[in-house]
């Protein structure tokens, strides 16, 4: 009796993507979250992309206006699901107590305190104000 081969019905298909030393990664390509470094460029721009929806009309979250529309932007991107639920409730909350400053601003600014904001476009938490 002669044996024969038998050709896989399924064959499995495995990332194309290559490491620096030439390895395969072992991951499939079926799971799309089971090889998180292959998209992270992907993501990396998706987060700055978010970012910008966020911040586009926030009128840098001196007024409740502008907490506003970035609440309303917060919404149209957990609709969408291109923000975890988790995510938004954080920047929800970072909201909220946005909010609940804007009284005390408006109290400083009526005694004459005023403060100078730099005119770069992000915090720079290693900016010490002198």
């Amino acid at each position: 009796m002669k044996l024969q081969t038998v050709e896989p019905a399924v064959f499995p298909t495995r990332c194309t993507y290559r490491t620096a030393s030439g390895r395969q990664s072992p991951f499939s390509t079926r799971s799309p979250a089971s090889a998180p470094i292959i998209h992270a460029e992907q993501k990396q721009n998706e987060r700055a992309d978010v970012a910008d929806i966020l911040f586009r009309d926030a009128q840098d979250f001196q007024t409740a206006k502008g907490i506003n529309l970035s609440l309303r932007c917060l919404y149209w991107l957990v609709a969408k699901n291109r923000i975890s639920a988790r995510r938004a409730r954080a920047l929800t909350h970072i909201s909220s107590l946005l909010l609940h400053t804007l009284p005390a601003m408006a109290a400083e600014r009526a005694a004459g305190i005023t403060y100078i904001i730099p005119n770069s476009s992000e915090p720079d938490p290693t900016n010490k104000p002198s």
